[in-house]
């Protein structure tokens, strides 16, 4: 059973007053890959280093971990598996991979106007600064679009194990907090994980 998650990953809302009002240590913008754009900021500002990435993300080390997030709006649990021992790395890709699958229409249909007309702007928008904007189009939403303002990696928290199927194998499991990008430093929003909003 998991004690404790790497800091870089640990969601730590008491912490803020000594973090400068921070209750995250990783500044990832989710909708870009990790390896390129996941930064320390505190105690001082720095890209990952390889060594960062390679440690395990949990104490004790687990070759398993399964992550939900109370924002998704359809279950999409993140399965992480590394045989030598599940790592920050391992982590942030699976969270970055699960998002960058694409949207069906199936999960599409089953939310009510407002939401889906809100998703198509945000998918709109993607479109509109991507590179290459025809081929992003045709490509169609992933589920990052569904997570609308809520783009930035706020920390992981323990959760109770997860026994996978009728009488599969006992996972240590985590919950995912997000947050909006534009969120004030000291907030009120700081103190509950995006997942119970």
């Amino acid at each position: 059973m998991i004690t404790k998650l790497h800091y870089l990953l640990e969601y730590q809302p008491f912490a803020m007053e000594s973090r400068g009002g921070f209750c995250y240590t990783l500044f990832w913008d989710i909708r870009n890959p990790p390896l390129s754009s996941a930064r320390c900021i505190y105690p001082h500002h720095h890209s990952l280093t390889h060594e960062e990435f390679s440690t395990p993300a949990t104490q004790p080390p687990v070759t398993r971990l399964q992550i939900s997030c109370g924002v998704f709006p359809h279950d999409w649990p993140i399965h992480v598996h590394n045989r030598h021992g599940v790592t920050v790395k391992d982590v942030l890709e699976a969270i970055y991979n699960c998002l960058q699958t694409q949207y069906t229409s199936d999960e599409f249909n089953t939310l009510c106007q407002k939401q889906r007309s809100r998703i198509m702007d945000v998918f709109n928008a993607r479109v509109q600064v991507s590179h290459h904007p025809r081929q992003t189009w045709d490509k169609g939403m992933k589920r990052i679009d569904c997570l609308l303002q809520h783009s930035f990696f706020g920390g992981l928290s323990i959760a109770p194990s997860i026994r996978t199927g009728n009488n599969g194998p006992i996972m240590d499991g985590c919950i995912l907090s997000l947050r909006r990008a534009h969120q004030p430093q000291f907030s009120a929003a700081h103190l509950i994980p995006a997942s119970l909003h």
